[in-house]
């Protein structure tokens, strides 16, 4: 390719580049304007404040609302972004050798034109003049050029300062879902900052290298980012991980008035690069901080451009026209601080004139404000009468020519005229360029006082700003601070009358609760009033149903209840008492007969030897007591009898309608036989009893170590017998049918528990017990059919219910 055909190109790039500079704003974005904002009078603020910031919110006594570590910037990173841009860069291996894995981001021909063209808006920016602009009353902010020093920055021109104040979620209508958290800027009410900020980016918006968006400037210093947190957020479809969200309400409202920095001068703007990197400062710490492509820095608070601007010649003002030397061509001015020189005029003659000095020497003379004191003089009167008493007379060449040219004068009377005239003339010159002296020197002291007056109100005017600004910053301290103390005050009032409310509602809910507890208390006395009542009725009932001329009455079923309760509780003491420490050992046993006896009564004793030793003893006890005593037709009759007797009432049923009157007719003859045959049948009961002790005594003795039968333990058995005996007689005597009832448990079936007929003996709730299988039957119980009159037997009553020990889960 030709140079010509080279030219062309470039030209043709730069050209499309710069057509669609705009387009590429719209691409991810590559670098941003921004102002920095850690600077060396901010870095320990903001240390200080985000150190404080991140113990408090990771604290895991926030529970579900803790911040994660990683969403937390670091202090580098802290900026105010202007804008942004999209340069681009194209990503290509730097080797064939080092293959894809090694690569490098090359920026584009194109896109490195429109860095350079964004570094010289960059560096075209005025900030100074930009910053007058936006200030309150900018006419008084232009700058005072001075003749020796340059420009000089006017008090009007004020210093940009930032305070960050507070804490805001970018998702303020939705600050439980936040992922973005950010300290603004606090702008004074004119909105200085926010203006400048506004100007600086629009050079680049009418340069075309950043694109215009279609919301407001939002100054903000990133403080949490949760896009920074590894690992955040869930997978959502696509294998894409959703953005972390947080619940942000808590930390926003404790962090609302937080100051993370006060009053730093801004000192640069910057073009960086995206994507911060980490570095190691001087003392050793890490941090994370952009790349800087270009900047431009600031002086004493007020934006200044890097590069110096060229200057422009100007004509004097007033105010510099007054401070020239009132004489001559003297030069220099009078100085702020107060020494000023005195000019001397060229046409004066002078010592040093006349040595060939400078005619326009300098002399040193007190400051205007001494001057004006009076306690020192300007300038010498002596000095001055000196210098004109060395300067020749003005008038000599005249008088010389006029006595020349006079004839008629005589030569004596000539010198003595010039002689005595001679003082005369030399003594008024000499007043005369004094009074002139004094005028011109009166001239200058009035304009030196013009420019200390001036001076004075300016300096006048600063401090009148300062103490305004002072002012005002304090008296918004004392705003927010009287502000936070009403809001305290309020919340306080708030709680006080809230706690009133709470003791006045726990005072009615107390006279509620006595109220309560005295309204139970009158119930429990209504119940027991009406329990004895009920009672005292089932008692008049039995009473005026007996049923014969022997007057056996009817017994209540909490006789029958009380009584099985009682027995059943001697039974588990008795047990209780003298197998507590024996142990079970069915490995001894030789005798398959008791086995075979002990299968009968217990089917699943082998289960219960290991782990229900006491519940075991009781079974095998209730079992012989049932199919003794409770399942005989009448205890004391001899089998002959029982047989007769049963088929008595088998052959009467075969006339009767319903078994209400057999009924009736067996308990009337077994009351005959009760009351009447006692002594006939004591034999038979007696018989009974020591044949159910024998067998107790035989199983329990095979299978217990450590423990034989003893006098006492079976006088006690006895008595237990004896009382099942009376309450199995007490029983068949009435009209109603009892019926002693105990489950048998048999290997091959399950019986589940049942609350209506069942009672637990392991200590269980029984709300948890349904559905739940029962291992052993401790001790029966009692279910009655039909009434006191021996009919309607299709009416159910379980006088007392069955004790049975459920299997563990």
């Amino acid at each position: 390719m030709g140079p010509k055909a080279a030219a062309a190109a470039a030209g043709a790039a730069t050209a499309t580049t710069t057509a669609t500079a705009p387009k590429a704003a719209a691409a991810a974005p590559t670098h941003f304007l921004c102002i920095p904002l850690v600077t060396r009078s901010s870095r320990p603020q903001l240390v200080q404040s985000l150190a404080s910031f991140r113990a408090d919110v990771t604290n895991p006594a926030w529970g579900s609302l803790v911040i994660p570590e990683g969403a937390i910037r670091p202090v580098g990173t802290l900026h105010l972004t202007l804008g942004v841009f999209s340069f681009p860069t194209t990503t290509k291996p730097s080797s064939a050798k080092e293959g894809a894995s090694s690569s490098s981001s090359v920026p584009t021909e194109g896109n490195q034109l429109l860095l350079e063209k964004a570094r010289e808006v960059l560096h075209s920016l005025q900030p100074r003049e930009i910053l007058a602009s936006v200030m309150p009353g900018s006419a008084s902010a232009a700058p005072v050029k001075g003749k020796d020093n340059g420009e000089r920055e006017s008090s009007g021109a004020g210093r940009l300062k930032i305070t960050l104040r507070g804490l805001q979620a970018m998702q303020s209508t939705a600050p439980a879902k936040a992922s973005v958290l950010y300290a603004p800027p606090v702008d004074d009410p004119s909105g200085v900052l926010y203006r400048v900020c506004e100007k600086l980016r629009e050079a680049f918006h009418e340069s075309g290298l950043m694109a215009r968006e279609n919301r407001p400037l939002l100054l903000h210093a990133t403080i949490v980012n949760t896009v920074y947190v590894k690992g955040g957020g869930r997978k959502g479809k696509g294998g894409r991980r959703e953005k972390l969200t947080i619940d942000a309400r808590g930390v926003l409202e404790r962090y609302e008035d937080q100051v993370w920095m006060e009053d730093v001068q801004v000192e640069k703007v910057a073009i960086c690069k995206m994507g911060a990197k980490k570095v190691v400062l001087e003392d050793g710490a890490e941090d994370e901080v952009y790349e800087v492509v270009d900047e431009i820095e600031c002086r004493e608070g007020v934006l200044m451009p890097r590069k110096p601007a060229k200057t422009t010649t100007t004509p004097p003002t007033q105010a510099e026209k007054r401070r020239q030397p009132p004489i001559g061509g003297g030069t220099g001015s009078p100085s702020r601080r107060g020494a000023m020189r005195t000019p001397i005029s060229n046409n004066s003659t002078s010592p040093n004139a006349r040595n060939g000095g400078s005619s326009g020497g300098l002399v040193i003379a007190a400051p205007p404000r001494a001057a004006l004191s009076g306690t020192s003089s300007p300038a010498p009167v002596d000095e001055y009468r000196n210098t004109t008493k060395d300067a020749p007379p003005a008038s000599n060449s005249t008088s010389s020519g006029s006595s020349n040219s006079s004839g008629s004068t005589p030569p004596a009377t000539a010198t003595a005229t010039a002689t005595a005239t001679a003082p005369n003339t030399q003594t008024t010159t000499a007043t005369a360029h004094l009074l002139r002296e004094k005028d011109d020197r009166i001239a200058y002291l009035e304009r030196e006082l013009g420019i200390m007056e001036t001076e004075f109100h300016r300096e006048l005017d600063k401090l009148s700003a300062a103490e305004s600004e002072t002012s005002s910053f304090w008296q918004a301290k004392y705003s927010a601070l009287n502000q936070q103390f009403l809001r305290a005050d309020t919340e306080l009032r708030l709680l006080r009358a809230e706690v009133d409310v709470r003791d006045a509602e726990r005072d009615e809910m107390r006279a509620r609760y006595e109220g309560m507890a005295r309204l139970v208390s009158d119930r429990d006395e209504e119940c027991r009033n009406l329990r004895a009542h009920i009672r005292g009725l089932k008692e008049w009932v039995s009473t005026s149903t007996r049923a014969s001329a022997y007057g056996q009455a009817q017994t209540s079923d909490e006789v029958f209840g009380d009584g099985m309760a009682r027995l059943g509780n001697g039974l588990q003491n008795w047990v209780l008492v003298h197998f507590r420490r024996a142990k079970i050992d069915l490995s001894k046993v030789d005798n398959e007969g008791i086995l075979e006896e002990l299968g009968h009564l217990v089917p699943m004793y082998e289960d219960l030897a290991a782990t229900a030793k006491v519940h075991l003893l009781q079974s095998i006890v209730s079992q012989l007591l049932v199919e003794s005593v409770f399942d005989t037709y009448f205890v004391g009759l001899s089998s002959e009898e029982t047989q007769h007797l049963t088929q008595v009432e088998a052959f009467l049923s075969s006339f009767a309608t319903s078994p209400e009157p057999i009924n009736q007719w067996r308990s009337m003859t077994l009351t005959i036989l009760k009351k009447e045959a006692h002594q006939r049948m004591q034999t038979e009961a007696s018989n009974i009893t020591e044949t159910i002790v024998r067998k107790v005594n035989t199983i329990l003795d095979a299978i217990v170590t450590d423990n034989k039968a003893t006098e006492a333990r079976d006088q006690a058995l006895r008595a237990l017998v004896s009382s099942a005996i009376e309450l199995s007689r007490l029983l068949v005597v009435q009209k109603a049918i009892f019926k002693v009832h105990m489950p048998k448990i048999l290997p091959h079936q399950k019986i589940m528990f049942d609350r209506s007929m069942m009672e637990d003996m392991g200590g269980e709730d029984e709300d948890g017990l349904d559905e739940r299988e029962i291992c052993c039957v401790t001790f029966p119980g009692i279910i009655k059919r039909g009434d006191e009159s021996g009919g309607q037997l299709q009416f159910r009553n379980v006088i007392s219910k069955a004790r049975v020990l459920c299997s563990p889960d």
